[in-house]
């Protein structure tokens, strides 16, 4: 994702989150990637050159594995004791020549009685592609709900979406700015500046907004009214984000007698990654507390009245610019092994020691930024002196004589008061390069963050046999316990702590230490009677005590039964859990601007008059009424340290179909029922503001997270995090397999992977409850969703045909069709289609060659427009972006 990711690669299970989904490799915790105080891990930092296979649990996984695993687990295993070496290369690129993907790797390993050894590295790099370069990305287009349709820019009708109104943002290169009524009331100011006689003229002397014309770039006709029209930020952005990762892996063991193993393993992974965005918005209230004026005083201000309210994109300084660099190491070190004869009743029992350290570490650069105390200076008061601009702490008046009557103005001086190293920066006159690159050095700025994740884990376990009862299978347990530690920190630039044009954060640091035991018990009954093939019960519990909140327990119960050898019923119930992470308890407060309005803006309704007027949230002065028209309010999100565990229930119930009579067949269906509650949420500045001022009872403490200056206007709302809310979804996966072997025309398989959403909902703390299911509310969350393929092998020769399916789903206009629906459009299904061609050349180089040739999406399918999508008018999480995309691999085995 280009906007709003670090380069990272998540997965969430159930579409409940990242952090909701945990991360093992071999069995054990993944440490988080990202740039700091991150809550998942990154794929992209396990060594894909290594992976052997990934296993996905999905049912009762908190009470074996822990915080984390409410939507379940994904374990990639890795490969160990490989004897020989492989070398192997992938290279592939889109029709369009972009998003080119590079991929190498070698490994090599030995094993034997004694022990093994197994190394890897690997080189990936995948090059961009910009939003630019694709029909459905290269522009917001303006669609009209009504007619169903892209309406033509200058008739209304519905007509190509290319002819429809373009872009997404109001603030342009050109700049615009509001001139006050009352500066048209000054007779004396408008005789001596023509700018502002032009424009108090075209508004009929009332003020208004206004923009410099590019057809008329001098004279007093240079500006015009504002007429709304927007700037296009999509093609400078990236669709696919270039990344670089170079990866090395070490595995082995060490036999120590008949009872011990010493074992180790070890991944080093850098990752240098970006993203881009198009040029900076520079608004004059981006710091609500601090907003930033244009002096009348400035030598680029024609209209002789400070301006209040402007802003401008600055193309002049280029693309903002986001680069990370970030090292992943992992080592794993134990002693496993079996207990001998001397342990008794436990004899034979499994048990395993290790140490789990993981630390990512790393730096965030950002540029294209500005540094809004720098830009306050550049357009405030300036001067030539010597035939160089420069600005000044207050006007320069020589003469004393620049006011009214030839009165000195209040705070001028004299002599020049110089801030040095400050040019004066043009905002008012379009793209003015000439000028503002001049500026730019000291009103920009290059910003560097610093971040570390590290998990350090000390871990014990003992799994054995205990007793049979009625099968020919006994009753196994086992017990573990460990102690985790985890700490991170975000070490923010100075500048975005408080004074960047961009979203300021503060840093972070903090960590946390968990002690758990654990326990899971298989217990098969009955066996091989009539009517019942085969009987089991399961339960597992984990005790946790963390020192952030206190302890926690969660259990799992389940159920195993085969009636005949062809069918197995199965069902689980459980409880699960995930703890604050450490950006959630300590982390500093980071900004949003949400779309809410103040309530005590020209207030009508008496209950809110008066809630304005006196008592907490009041507006300063006792009018009760702010006149502040903002649309966008500035939100902090704190972190809160008295954060407790959301807490999970899970069901799931199921069957398994393989008939012995038709062999190679196998059908699985689960039913799945998942219930998240105390979610870890923001309240949200709207709930925080209706609570104040419109409910019928106020919440004093909410007022309190309202911060407003003294003429009125809120420049804050503290949204600290809380347990607020819960996630339920249910539904069902299905999954069917099939191979058929003939004897002249090869081996034929089937492969069918999908799921049935029943229902997804959130619910907040008022009890409104969101629904997501066929809406485009919560996301891209169709009723259906499937994976399929046909697969073909005869002797060295194999080819695949495989397509993902996606469901359709209605969008509407309000972005929430559970609150209102009126306005609604159909997003259609999507189906890709990948095809692939593969030869297997044995005995050759001493080794056997692998070639594979494929093309994915044939039919170049594009992603669904998306109306209320961020990301380049669709969802990169659900839609491929790349379009018709041709590869090769080449692997040697010897």
């Amino acid at each position: 994702v280009n906007n709003g990711n670090d380069g990272s690669i998540y997965v969430s299970l159930r579409s409940l989150g990242a952090q909701r989904t945990l991360v093992l490799v071999n069995g054990r915790r993944m440490v988080p990637g990202g740039t700091g105080a991150n809550s998942a891990a990154d794929l992209g930092t396990i060594p894909q050159a290594a992976i052997e296979r990934i296993e996905v649990l999905k049912d009762g996984a908190s009470a074996i594995y822990g915080s984390d695993a409410i939507a379940g687990v994904v374990n990639v295993i890795l490969r160990k004791r490989y004897n020989g070496t492989e070398v192997g290369g992938y290279a592939g690129t889109s029709r369009h020549n972009d998003g080119t993907t590079y991929d190498v790797h070698a490994l090599t390993g030995t094993a034997g009685d004694k022990g093994s050894a197994l190394f890897s590295v690997g080189y990936q790099e995948q090059r961009p592609a910009f939003a630019g370069s694709r029909e459905f990305s290269a522009s917001s287009y303006s669609y009209d709900f009504d007619q169903g349709c892209f309406p033509d820019k200058d008739t209304g009708a519905c007509g190509p979406k290319v002819n429809a109104n373009t872009g997404n943002s109001t603030t342009f290169p050109t700049g615009r700015f509001s001139i006050p009524g009352s500066a048209c009331a000054n007779a004396a100011a408008r005789a001596t500046h023509p700018a502002l006689d032009s424009v108090c003229v075209q508004s009929g002397n009332k003020g208004g907004r206004f923009k410099q014309d590019p057809g008329t770039p001098g004279g007093t006709e240079a500006y015009v009214p504002y007429t709304g029209e927007l700037y296009n930020t999509n093609p400078t952005n990236y669709l696919i984000t270039p990344s670089r990762r170079v990866q090395l892996f070490t595995t082995g063991d060490v036999n120590l007698g008949s009872e011990a193993r010493a074992f180790f393993e070890a991944s080093y992974v850098n990752r240098s990654s970006s993203q881009n965005l198009a040029p900076m918005p520079l608004v004059n209230t981006t710091i609500p507390t601090a907003p930033v004026t244009i002096s009348q005083y400035s030598l680029y201000n024609p209209f002789g009245v400070d301006l209040r309210s402007w802003r401008k994109r600055t193309v002049e300084f280029g693309e903002r610019l986001f680069r990370q660099d970030l090292d992943t190491f992992r080592v794993v070190a134990g002693l496993d092994g079996s207990l001998g004869e001397w342990a008794g009743p436990v004899s034979g029992w499994a048990w395993d020691v290790d140490y789990n350290h993981g630390r990512t570490a790393g730096s965030n650069l950002q540029t294209g930024q500005l540094r809004m105390p720098n830009v306050a200076n550049a357009v405030g008061p300036s001067t030539v002196i010597n035939g160089t601009p420069v600005c000044l702490r207050q006007p320069y008046d020589p003469g004393q004589n620049l006011g009214p009557g030839g009165k000195p103005i209040p705070g001028s001086s004299a002599t020049p008061n110089i801030i040095a190293g400050c040019i004066p920066f043009d905002v008012l006159h379009g793209v003015n390069p000439a000028v503002n690159n001049a500026a730019k050095s000291y009103v920009s700025y290059d910003g560097q963050d610093y971040g570390t994740n590290q998990q350090d884990i000390f871990s014990v376990n003992l799994s054995g046999e205990l007793f049979k009862i009625a099968s020919e299978r006994p009753a196994g347990l086992a017990l573990g316990a460990d102690h985790r530690r985890e700490s991170a920190s975000f070490q923010n630039n100075p500048i975005n702590s408080g004074e960047s044009s961009g979203n300021n954060a503060l840093s972070t640091y903090g960590g946390y230490t968990v002690n758990e035991v654990y326990g899971e018990l298989v217990v098969p009954v009955l066996g091989s009677m009539p009517g019942i093939e085969d009987l089991e019960f399961q339960a597992a519990a984990r005790y946790n005590n963390f020192s952030t909140f206190g302890s926690n327990t969660t259990y799992k119960l389940g159920v195993r039964y085969s009636p005949i050898r062809d069918f197995t019923a199965r069902a689980t119930y459980g409880t699960a859990f995930r703890a604050p992470n450490v950006g959630e308890l300590y982390g500093g407060a980071s900004d949003d601007y949400p779309s809410v309005k103040d309530p005590c803006n020209n207030p009508k309704a008496a209950g809110i008059v008066a809630r304005c007027k006196t008592g907490p949230g009041a507006v300063p002065g006792g009018t009760g009424n702010s006149l502040d028209p903002s649309t966008q309010l500035l939100s902090k999100h704190t972190a809160n340290a008295q954060l407790g565990p959301e807490t999970a229930t899970t069901f799931t119930v199921g069957a398994v179909l393989q008939p012995q009579m038709v062999r190679n067949l196998s059908l699985t269906v689960d039913y799945y029922n998942v219930n998240v509650a105390q979610r870890i949420s923001t309240r949200g500045a709207g709930y925080i503001l209706d609570q104040c001022y419109r409910a019928n009872t106020q919440d004093v403490s909410l007022c309190n997270l309202i911060v407003r200056n003294d003429a009125g206007q809120i420049i804050q709302i503290n949204d600290e995090r809380a347990n607020l809310g819960n996630y339920h979804t249910t539904g069902i996966d299905f999954a069917f397999r099939y191979a058929m072997p003939t004897e002249d025309l090869g081996r034929f398989s089937l492969i069918v992977d999908g799921s049935y959403l029943h229902s997804y909902r959130v619910t907040d703390i008022l009890g409104a409850v969101t629904k997501g299911v066929g809406n485009y509310d919560l996301g891209v969350l169709p009723s259906l969703k499937m994976n399929s393929g046909v697969f073909w092998s005869m002797g060295p020769i194999g080819a695949g045909v495989s397509g993902r399916y996606l469901g359709s789903y209605k969008e509407c206009s309000s972005g929430v069709c559970s609150q209102d629906d009126t306005q609604q459009r159909v997003i259609g299904h999507y189906l890709p289609i990948d095809i692939f061609l593969s030869y297997t050349l044995k005995g050759w180089a001493a080794g056997t060659t692998s070639l594979v040739g494929g093309i994915q999406n044939v039919g170049d399918v594009q992603p669904p427009y998306l109306y209320n999508a961020l990301a380049a008018n669709s969802d990169p999480s659900s839609y491929d972006y790349i379009g018709r995309f041709f590869y090769t691999r080449l692997t040697h085995t010897f």
